[in-house]
């Protein structure tokens, strides 16, 4: 027989009905890959007018294109592969502090730090797409809203109307919102 300590019971585990499924994290990187391609000329416009006095010693205007071409391409790849490293840690995140993901179906689990990125990181690529620009800038608005979005997120969820559920749910939004506001 053994007993099992009042403390390990207590101990939150990485529980897989909380978490985003692969299947919405990857449609959520696809839909942000698609947003950002759409983009792939303005962000040219940009590397070319930040190396513009490299591109004149370049002196070859083909291979001058080239290089723009290839460093916005890889830019936006390793925009991409970081997104996935931030939906690995949010993943883990909600799998262990969240609440219960809202799941219609079972492959389509929606945690609250997928929901977090979905609607902020999703909204940003929208946004900068609606503005044609780069990127959306940086600015103490943008991270009001997205705390406030944080903070409301956790309501979303059933286990996250409750004081604790609430707490635990909040430091994974939070958590997902910083993490989009660094990438």
């Amino acid at each position: 027989m053994t007993i099992d300590a009042p403390h390990a019971r207590a101990t939150p585990r990485l529980d897989p009905s909380r978490g985003t499924s692969i299947a919405i994290w990857a449609c959520m990187i696809a839909v942000v890959a698609v947003l950002i391609a759409v983009r792939l000329p303005q962000l040219e416009r940009l590397v070319t007018e930040r190396t513009s006095d490299l591109l004149v010693e370049l002196a070859d205007p083909e291979l001058g294109a080239a290089s723009v071409r290839v460093g916005a391409v890889t830019a936006i790849v390793l925009f991409i592969a970081v997104g996935i490293v931030i939906a690995l840690v949010v993943g883990l995140l909600e799998r262990w502090l969240g609440p219960r993901a809202l799941a219609p179906r079972p492959w389509a689990r929606l945690g609250a730090g997928g929901a977090m990125v979905g609607l902020v990181g999703i909204g940003l690529q929208v946004a900068a797409v609606a503005l044609a620009v780069p990127s959306v800038e940086k600015s103490a608005l943008v991270l009001v809203g997205i705390l406030a979005i944080a903070a409301l997120m956790p309501l979303a969820f059933r286990d996250g109307r409750t004081r604790t559920g609430y707490l635990r749910s909040l430091a994974v939004t939070v958590a997902a919102g910083m993490l989009l506001w660094l990438q």
